[in-house]
């Protein structure tokens, strides 16, 4: 039974910047700065927080971070009629082409959905309470040396997994931290995002066969190729940006790494964690370098039973010297929802009905 008796007040844009404790370096960026936009849905009792993280370049995705800033405050008032008029969906079709935006308004509605409905977030999602086992993810260092340092952090800070951000003229310096990783945890991945081509794709044969392999390449026949011919685990992301994508896959014993905020929001995500549990693709949830707003959707729906893989998973304190929302290994599903923006500068924008 719907309750129809919540009071939808205003939306808020807010654009804040986080500090990371580390540069991160990969294949296409180097990060030191991370700025994001979080939006805030006032109701009569509470407010509603959702996340539009897009990058300020547009390496992985084409929505950055400025556009969406404009794009939001252009449709602010229309997102809030949305939710007014209830016709969220409406105005979602009309945004096929804006992932990242239309998974920030997809977020507040489902919480918005959930409340309405007098659900919990964990029963609208259909989720059971489980451990989320966290992978903390390692950019291009300068040295071994680095390297080394930065798996004892890791190792002490309670972490069983780890993933390496790797590209050609990197793979060589990273073989024998790989093969020590190996030692050290549960679980060793890396990540090219996509930077191999055919004429160096072969170089990734160096790498340990205990080491999964994520996204190695976005030429489709030769990841297709290296499927069939190396003894690798193949992780894809990149490759799936729709349902059908998943289809060529099937039976070629690749798992899926699905980011919310890459697929248009957190009802499409799960359809692609059904899609990959009919036929048969392990799948796991993985982050966009979120702040805890985002990265607490990500705790979310990494403990659904059908997603099978090793959530892509840091911690609050791992990336950030502050974050705007803390999402601990210790939290629990009935713990509140607290976003704190104090200590950061921010810029924002309000709608009012």
């Amino acid at each position: 039974m719907r309750c129809d008796t919540l009071k939808l007040m205003e939306l808020i844009i807010h654009k804040v910047a986080l500090s990371l404790i580390h540069s991160i370096k990969a294949a296409h960026s180097e990060t030191d700065l991370r700025p994001t936009i979080l939006l805030e849905l006032v109701l009569d009792d509470v407010s509603l927080w959702s996340e539009a993280p897009a990058f300020i370049q547009p390496n992985y995705m084409p929505e950055t971070h400025d556009l969406l800033w404009e794009r939001l405050q252009v449709m602010g008032a229309d997102i809030l009629a949305a939710f007014v008029a209830d016709q969220v969906d409406n105005l979602l079709g009309k945004l096929q082409q804006f992932p990242i935006l239309s998974s920030a308004i997809d977020m507040l509605y489902c919480q918005w959905d959930a409340r309405n409905q007098q659900q919990s977030l964990a029963d609208y999602f259909d989720i059971l309470p489980r451990q989320v086992l966290g992978s903390a993810m390692i950019g291009f260092l300068d040295s071994n040396m680095a390297y080394m340092e930065r798996l004892e952090q890791l190792k002490a800070s309670g972490y069983t997994a780890v993933k390496f951000k790797v590209d050609p003229d990197h793979i060589d310096d990273l073989q024998p931290i790989l093969t020590h990783s190996l030692d050290l945890f549960e679980s060793v991945c890396v990540d090219a995002n996509g930077s191999f081509s055919p004429s160096n794709i072969q170089r990734l044969a160096q790498i340990p066969e205990l080491v999964v392999i994520e996204q190695p390449t976005l030429h489709t026949p030769f990841l297709m190729q290296l499927v069939r011919t190396l003894p690798h685990q193949i992780l894809l992301d990149e490759s799936i940006r729709s349902l059908s994508d998943l289809d060529s896959f099937s039976g070629t014993g690749v798992g899926v790494m699905l980011k919310p905020v890459c697929l248009g929001g957190l009802r499409l995500t799960l359809q692609y964690i059904q899609r990959c549990f009919e036929l048969g693709i392990p799948c796991g949830i993985s982050g966009y370098l979120d702040s805890g707003v985002g990265r607490y959707f990500q705790w979310l729906l990494a403990q659904h039973s059908q997603c099978l893989l090793r959530a892509d998973f840091v911690w609050s304190g791992y990336y950030f010297k502050k974050d705007v929302m803390t999402i601990s290994s210790d939290r629990k599903l009935a713990d509140p929802f607290r976003v704190d923006l104090s200590g950061f500068e921010v810029q924002s924008r309000q709608f009012s009905r």
